[in-house]
């Protein structure tokens, strides 16, 4: 048994050097970054500049003497003899169409130079005058007076304003005068026509109008009910309501100028709309509410598919009403007294719709 005492200790092994914090670590080489290869700069090639070249002047040659010269042009005009245009659908009764004979009698006048000046003659002298100063000037004075006074009595019957003064702050829309003279089918002078209208284009959207949209009916529904009625042997009334749009109840606050030739008190006294006048941007819509209101009140029902067409329907009475604006017209059978379907206006046959020419045979 091996004796271990104090003396004797096994080998002892090799120490290996430990690294200290106080000796730094050996530091590896920092090897360069690669440098960029950069082609060589090779110049562009700029292709010659060639001269441009200059031509010899073409030779003139000089004119011979003695030679004529050639005038200049000169534009060539007509030797046709102007004829002012002329209006002889106002001095002649529409012809129905197929009617060669009178058609040939109408150009054998407008062929006439003579007829042609005195027709034109007499249109221009009897041209509706622009302004209430020029038809006052007018040989018609007397006529456009009345006319005149006629139009401003049945706005004033009708609650069509108030005279009052303008509050601070609020705008006024002008006024003015509209002069038509009304002709027959024959031409003749039916009447002289005075309107009083207000100069919508001063009102402020939003302030003096909110909703100005009025329904009309299509050309399409137009054509669908004169057909009808031609099948059908239908007649077609009109209605004439004098100044229609002057019903309307206006829902703002519109205050208008006093027309000229008709200024009463201060020049700050103005007229309070109560209810609509031609012109304004809102007139045509406040003119149809109030006529679907009566419409509706006396038995008709408004088409779902065209809001401008009505229909009065009670056992064998049938009614359809196209309106288009304020030019109403009644279709049903020409034995029907329409008093009781339609009470107000005056019942007119149709000459006219829409611009149409309509002839009922027989």
């Amino acid at each position: 048994m091996a004796d271990w005492g104090d003396n004797h200790f096994p080998p002892a092994r090799p120490k290996t050097p430990t690294l200290s914090a106080s000796v730094p670590p050996e530091e590896k080489p920092v090897l360069p970054l690669p440098l960029p290869v950069i082609p060589p700069f090779i110049p562009p090639v700029i292709p010659p500049v060639t001269p441009p070249q200059i031509h010899a002047p073409l030779p003139v040659t000089p004119p011979t003497a003695g030679a004529p010269l050639e005038p200049p042009h000169v534009p060539r005009r007509t030797g046709r003899v102007r004829k002012p245009p002329g209006q002889w659908w106002k001095l002649k009764q529409p012809d129905l169409a197929g009617n060669d004979s009178d058609s040939d009698d109408e150009a054998a006048l407008l062929a006439d130079s003579e007829y042609c000046e005195v027709e034109f003659a007499g249109a221009v002298s009897g041209a509706d005058p622009r302004s209430y100063r020029l038809a006052m000037k007018s040989p018609d004075s007397d006529c456009w007076t009345e006319a005149c006074n006629t139009e401003i009595f049945n706005l004033e019957a009708n609650g069509t304003w108030e005279l009052m003064e303008l509050p601070p702050g609020k705008k006024v829309v002008n006024s003015g005068w509209v002069f038509k003279v009304k002709r027959l089918a024959d031409g003749s002078i039916e009447r002289y026509r005075a309107r009083l209208v207000a100069k919508g284009y001063s009102q402020r959207p939003g302030f003096d109008f909110t909703e100005v949209f009025a329904p009309t009916f299509r050309p399409a529904s137009l054509r669908l009910i004169i057909a009808l009625a031609a099948r059908e042997g239908y007649k077609m009334r009109s209605v004439d309501i004098s100044s229609a749009f002057t019903y309307g109840e206006l829902e703002e606050e519109i205050y208008m100028r006093q027309p000229e030739g008709y200024h009463i008190g201060s020049p700050n006294m103005v007229f309070r709309l109560h209810k609509s006048l031609y012109g304004l941007k809102q007139a045509a819509r406040q003119w149809n509410k109030k006529l679907r209101g009566v419409l509706e009140g006396i038995g008709y029902t408004r088409l779902r598919s065209n809001s401008s067409i009505y229909i009065y329907s009670k056992g064998d009475i049938k009614v359809i009403v196209p309106i288009f604006i304020d030019d109403i017209t009644l279709v049903s059978i020409p034995s029907l007294s329409l008093t009781t379907t339609f009470p107000f206006g005056t019942l007119v046959w149709t000459c006219t719709l829409v611009g149409i020419h309509i002839f009922f045979e027989g």
